[in-house]
């Protein structure tokens, strides 16, 4: 079996970070730190390409949810070609801890 690269892969390394904060930032509406989730996030960093102080900024979107910057970035990337990646990967970190926030629902309905 073929495993196929995230499309997120073919971005620069700035263009991944923006794309991993935005993700964090629509998926994280409970502002929650589950074990479970923050594993899924770690993996998804390394999927991505996504390593060091980079990794260690994603983990702290968490905490800080800079919406100014996730509106930018998600401005551009729901309408684009990553739009069913981006939707994708909110939804499975958003489920990550077996539940979906009122937040997170909301952020999903938004990208859909």
């Amino acid at each position: 079996m073929t495993e196929t690269r995230h499309p997120a892969c073919n971005l620069t390394d700035q263009e991944r970070n923006d794309y991993l904060s935005a993700v964090v930032y629509m998926a994280w509406g409970d502002r929650g730190t589950d074990p479970t989730a923050l594993a899924q996030l770690e993996e998804m960093c390394a999927t991505l390409g996504v390593t060091g102080e980079s990794a260690r900024c994603a983990m702290a979107a968490i905490a800080t949810g800079d919406r100014a910057h996730a509106s930018r970035v998600l401005s551009d990337l729901r309408r684009g070609a990553l739009r069913v990646a981006l939707l994708t990967d909110v939804i499975v970190l958003a489920f990550a801890d077996a539940r979906v926030a009122t937040p997170e629902a909301a952020s999903i309905a938004w990208l859909a």
